[in-house]
């Protein structure tokens, strides 16, 4: 049987050019533009993390660590469906903050119960 818990991109974003973590309520509406759903709920909205959820993806989250000063952030987009690529969105996702250097990632979770 071949299992699939969801699937997690994961990337650092260095020398970003657009400081949309300025103005979390403009970021969260930006995510969702980006994602085309009506909106990502707001589930802490501190600089240090800020967590997004979005029942409309099946309980996606997105996750963005962001470090200001250094014009760097690290940003995690997760769904328990193995369905949804994150990879369909992801290159929107980094150009909302248009990163001179991006390192990215995308796996399965769970792979080895396999």
């Amino acid at each position: 049987m071949d299992i699939k818990m969801g699937r997690h991109y994961f990337a650092d974003l260095y020398l970003c050019q657009k400081n949309l973590w300025e103005d979390i309520t403009k970021l969260a509406a930006e995510i969702a533009d980006t994602f085309t759903v009506k909106k990502f709920d707001l589930v802490q909205s501190s600089k240090r993390p800020l967590v997004l959820s979005c029942n409309e993806l099946e309980a996606a989250l997105v996750i963005i660590q962001i470090f200001p000063e250094y014009k760097f952030l690290s940003l995690d987009f997760f769904s328990w469906n193995p369905e949804i690529d994150p990879g369909r969105y992801s290159e929107n996702l980094v150009e909302l903050f248009a990163p001179q250097i991006v390192a990215s990632e995308t796996r399965f979770r769970a792979e080895h119960l396999n």
